[in-house]
C-alpha cells in the first residue's frame, strides 16, 4: 500500500510552539475519562438572530470555540454559561450546515486540556433537522444526517493501537470501516502535532507521534469526512 504525506515533519521550533499551545486554555485537546459536560437550551436554528444557551460543568473555568465563525457566534469566550447567536440559515428546502461549539476546561493540574462538544445544526424551515447529543468521548458519534440519509450519516472508523509514546516514533493507522471504493475521504487531526500520511484510495491514513515528549498526556481527535454524502466519523490516539 502506498502512502501520501498530508503533514511534513516539524521542526524543533515548530514543535516547542505547538507545546507551548497546548498547554495554554484553547484548542480541542482532551483528557480521557475528565470531559466537560456541554448543555444546551437547542439543538436547532431556523431563523437569523436565534440564540442558544449553552452551560459547561464539570470544572472551574472554561474556554469556548467555533468550528465556523462565518455562521454563528458566542457572547464570549469564556465562562461556565454562554449564548450562542446565529448569524444565518440555508435557504429553504431542507438544507443545513452544523457548527461545532467546543469547550476546553482552562483549569491547571491533571484537568487541563479536558474538553466536550456540542453540534448545533443551522436547518432552514422546510428542513429536517436530528442533531447528536454532547460529545465527551473517545469514541463519540458523528453528526446523524436528516432522517432520508440516515443510513449514510456516519462513519465507523478503527484505529490499530489507541496510544503512542509521544517521544518516539511508534505508528498507527486508522481506517474507514466499510468504505465505498473510489470514494474521497478528507482526514483532519486536531492537535495539528506529528506527522500522518494517507493510503493511495484514501480510506487509511497511518499516524506517526511527535518524537518529544512534551507533548506527553495529549489526545488526538481524529475525524474523517465522506466528500460525497458528507458522513462523517472521529476517533481519538492518546500519546503517553
Amino acid at each position: 500500500m502506498r502512502w501520501t504525506s498530508k503533514v511534513p515533519s516539524l521542526p524543533f521550533a515548530a514543535v516547542a510552539a505547538l507545546a507551548l499551545a497546548a498547554a495554554l486554555p484553547s484548542g480541542c485537546e482532551s483528557s480521557e475519562g475528565n470531559q466537560v459536560e456541554i448543555s444546551a437550551s437547542a439543538r436547532d436554528v431556523t431563523a437569523k438572530g436565534q440564540t442558544v444557551t449553552l452551560s459547561a460543568t464539570g470544572w472551574n473555568s472554561y474556554r469556548w470555540s467555533l468550528s465556523d465563525a462565518s455562521i454563528g457566534r458566542l457572547s464570549s469566550a469564556t465562562g461556565s454559561t454562554v449564548t450562542y447567536t446565529a448569524l444565518s440559515v440555508p435557504g429553504e428546502g431542507g438544507a443545513y450546515a452544523n457548527q461545532t461549539v467546543t469547550c476546553q476546561t482552562t483549569d491547571s493540574g491533571d484537568g487541563g486540556g479536558a474538553f466536550g462538544t456540542i453540534v448545533i445544526r443551522h436547518v432552514s424551515k422546510g428542513g429536517s433537522a436530528t442533531v447528536a447529543a454532547a460529545t465527551n468521548s473517545a469514541s463519540a458519534p458523528a453528526v446523524a444526517e436528516p432522517a432520508q440519509s440516515q443510513s449514510q450519516s456516519r462513519l465507523s472508523l478503527s484505529r490499530s493501537k489507541s496510544t503512542l509514546r509521544a517521544s518516539s516514533s511508534d505508528t498507527a493507522t486508522v481506517s474507514v470501516n466499510d468504505s465505498v471504493p473510489n470514494r474521497d475521504y478528507t482526514w483532519t487531526i486536531t492537535p495539528n502535532v506529528g506527522t500522518w500520511e494517507k493510503a493511495d484510495d484514501g480510506n487509511v491514513i497511518r499516524y506517526t507521534a511527535p518524537g518529544s515528549a512534551q507533548f506527553a498526556n495529549t489526545t488526538l481527535t481524529i475525524k474523517c469526512e465522506d466528500t460525497e454524502t458528507h458522513a462523517t466519523g472521529q476517533t481519538t490516539i492518546r500519546l503517553n
